[in-house]
């Protein structure tokens, strides 16, 4: 009997709804990794409305549609807001990658007068489940060299590196930052040893000012990028002022 009063009661209605429906936020762009879930929640509002559902409809835009649940057929009357709290959830299995879709809802003004809007847009970024590669620090990160003929040598640094499992390194670079601001350079960091280890081949300027009693210092930024973001290490290349207090010559090339 309730069913029946309200349809011939909407039947009635004047079409009154003149405004499209808005939904806010009318984006959302949510990253998640596989096996986390996140709840939000999105109004949608029409000026004139005589009932307003806000979850009728969803449109795959890649984004499966179990991902975010059944759809919630359920009207608000006699309003022209509402509001819907959906919940996302992401699979054990999911692949990473970039996946969207569309919440719509519709709104009526009576008389058979029903607006859909532009609904609100999901980006769902999912992540590999990857903590990130990591730099595994040497007893002495700094390398020197000797002596001071203005040559340019090849200096080989090796190190360790953590890659977790589910982590694949997507690039890895060096980058030489001279103390002085006059000599700089950059290339790619090789990954050796099946991910566990590096080597980087940086070429330097073998001088330093006479009044420079400290030497002069390269710093080497070492950076591998994975899927978690990029991981950083710095590394210390220094031209000797002076041989004093040195029992023997530290190598050209070697491992620190």
């Amino acid at each position: 009997m309730g069913i029946r009063w309200l349809s011939c009661l909407l039947l009635l209605l004047p079409m009154t709804l003149q405004a499209a429906p808005v939904y806010s936020p009318g984006e959302m762009e949510i990253t998640l990794g596989p096996g986390e879930r996140k709840s939000f929640s999105y109004t949608i509002t029409a000026d004139g409305a005589f009932a307003v559902a806000p979850y009728m409809w969803y449109e795959d835009e890649g984004l499966p549609n179990d991902w975010i649940g059944p759809l919630q057929a359920k009207w608000h009357w006699f309003a022209s807001s509402a509001s819907q709290t959906v919940t996302l959830d992401i699979p054990d299995d999911a692949e990473p990658g970039t996946y969207r879709g569309r919440l719509l809802g519709f709104v009526s003004g009576g008389a058979h007068s029903f607006q859909r809007g532009d609904g609100v847009k999901l980006t769902v970024t999912v992540g590999a489940d990857c903590a990130g590669a990591e730099f595994i620090d040497a007893s002495d990160n700094d390398f020197e060299l000797w002596a001071p003929n203005h040559s340019t040598r090849s200096v080989e640094l090796f190190g360790d590196l953590h890659l977790p499992v589910g982590c694949s390194i997507l690039a890895a670079s060096y980058e030489v930052i001279d103390e002085y601001g006059e000599y700089s350079g950059s290339g790619e960091l090789e990954i050796v040893a099946d991910a566990t280890g590096y080597r980087a081949t940086p070429l330097v300027e073998v001088s330093r000012r006479g009044n420079d009693k400290d030497g002069r210092e390269y710093t080497v930024i070492l950076s591998v990028e994975t899927e978690a973001g990029i991981a950083t290490h710095t590394r210390s290349i220094v031209v000797l002022h002076d041989r004093r207090d040195k029992a023997d010559d530290r190598p050209i090339n070697g491992r620190k």
